[in-house]
C-alpha cells in the first residue's frame, strides 16, 4: 500500500513539475481573418511536440501558445504556421 501511495506521489510531483515548466508565447499572424484561419493555425501548432494550449484571438491577429521549451522552441512555432500558409512572428516570449 505504502508502495502504491509513494508511486502517485511521486507521479503527482512530476506532473506540477512539468507544468511549471511551461513558457508562453504570443505568435502575431497577419494573414488571420476569420475563424477558419483560427481553427487552422490552431491545429499547426498543436501539432509541434510540446505545446499544450492553444488560444486565437481573430482580431488582435494573435495566438498564445503555452509549451514545454524541453521540447519545443519559438522557432518551431512559427514555423509549424508558416508550413500551414500562416507565417507569424514572435511578439512576446515569456515564462
Amino acid at each position: 500500500m505504502r508502495a502504491a501511495a509513494l508511486v502517485v506521489l511521486l507521479l503527482g510531483l512530476a506532473l506540477i513539475a512539468s507544468a511549471q515548466a511551461l513558457k508562453s508565447a504570443t505568435l502575431y499572424v497577419e494573414k488571420i481573418f476569420c475563424s477558419a484561419c483560427a481553427v487552422t493555425v490552431t491545429r499547426a501548432l498543436r501539432g509541434v511536440p510540446g505545446v499544450a494550449d492553444v488560444s486565437v484571438d481573430v482580431d488582435k491577429k494573435e495566438v498564445a501558445v503555452r509549451f514545454d521549451p524541453a521540447k519545443a522552441n519559438a522557432t518551431d512555432l512559427t514555423a509549424a504556421t508558416a508550413k500551414h500558409g500562416f507565417p507569424s512572428s514572435i511578439r512576446k516570449l515569456g515564462p
